[in-house]
């Protein structure tokens, strides 16, 4: 997850070219109810930091009470050259698999600039994120990433349906 939904190389490096869709969440950093509820103890959640001088963290996997601790730091710690991601990450410290949020908290839809759908599959999606809403009694806003013709950016604007 980043913070910012307008980032060329983000939607680059992570939405295949600007042809995949963003989830837009609206969460409050400093509460831990992102997750289920029924969602195990052990995620881990925390903006990414990225290392000063580019060294790895370490851990000291002779010491039980830190090897968790180091291991979390691992996870949670990159490059300096990625810094303009402003990346927060959730880790399931017991490994991978499937986490389900609280509804309320997907607040937005956002296509691609190159995602090319055709009208059936435009009404799909909508038909969707239309029985999502009224499933789970929330909003969410139907966007597409545009372009911009005067800067190096993209700009958010609603999606024709």
């Amino acid at each position: 997850m980043c913070e910012n939904h307008t980032d060329i190389l983000m939607w680059s490096h992570y939405a295949d070219c600007h042809r995949g869709i963003c989830l837009e969440f609206t969460i409050d950093p400093s509460n831990n109810d992102f997750i289920m509820k029924n969602s195990p103890d052990d995620i881990a959640r925390d903006r990414v930091e990225y290392s000063k001088d580019d060294y790895l963290p370490e851990v000291d996997f002779s010491d039980q009470k830190t090897i968790r601790d180091g291991l979390v730091a691992s996870v949670f710690t990159k490059s300096k050259k990625w810094t303009y991601e402003h990346e927060w990450r959730f880790n399931d410290l017991n490994g991978p698999g499937i986490h389900s949020f609280e509804p309320h908290f997907l607040t937005g839809v956002i296509l691609g600039c190159n995602c090319h759908i055709d009208e059936a599959m435009t009404k799909e999606v909508s038909s969707w994120i239309q029985n999502y809403e009224q499933k789970n009694g929330v909003k969410i806003n139907k966007m597409k990433a545009e372009v911009s013709l005067d800067k190096f950016s993209l700009n958010i604007v609603p999606m024709i349906q």
